[in-house]
């Protein structure tokens, strides 16, 4: 006797129509997520106005900045791909890990070019990465999808 095994997929179906909603929402909450993380670190590590990377100004148009692109490949992914939620999911945290990688080398010298880097300060930017990954994905694959 032969068994035949069928395979059920989920369907990924994304709404082209919602991505840039979807995106829109994406930018406020990360931006709302990561300026008050960022006012609670300077309160709380007592950031130096040198330290750049976590000034409020460079904070918001960081994560502008990076939602945009985000939700521009999202809508890439969206038209091209079979599996548009799980092949976004992977190029994200796959993204994540590399935007992790310049912040090793900072952990272990004051780079010149961002005095007052230390290991607050280091945490604060790896838990802004994190969060804004996870923001992003999980809205922009919630609110487009049609499942």
């Amino acid at each position: 006797m032969v068994s035949e095994t069928i395979e059920i997929t989920r369907l990924e179906r994304v709404r082209s129509s919602r991505i840039w909603w979807a995106g829109l929402l994406t930018v406020l909450a990360v931006t709302v997520v990561n300026s008050l993380l960022d006012l609670a670190a300077v309160v709380l590590f007592a950031v130096p106005d040198q330290f750049e990377p976590l000034q409020l100004w460079a904070v918001i148009f960081t994560s502008v900045l990076v939602v945009i692109g985000a939700t521009g490949v999202f809508a890439i992914v969206a038209r091209f791909a079979q599996r548009p939620l799980t092949l976004f999911r992977r190029i994200s945290w796959t993204v994540l890990a590399v935007s992790l990688l310049p912040l090793i080398p900072m952990l272990l010298i004051e780079p010149a070019w961002y005095p007052g880097t230390n290991l607050q300060t280091i945490g604060t930017l790896v838990a802004m990465h994190v969060l804004t990954a996870a923001i992003t994905v999980a809205l922009l694959t919630k609110f487009a999808s049609e499942n």
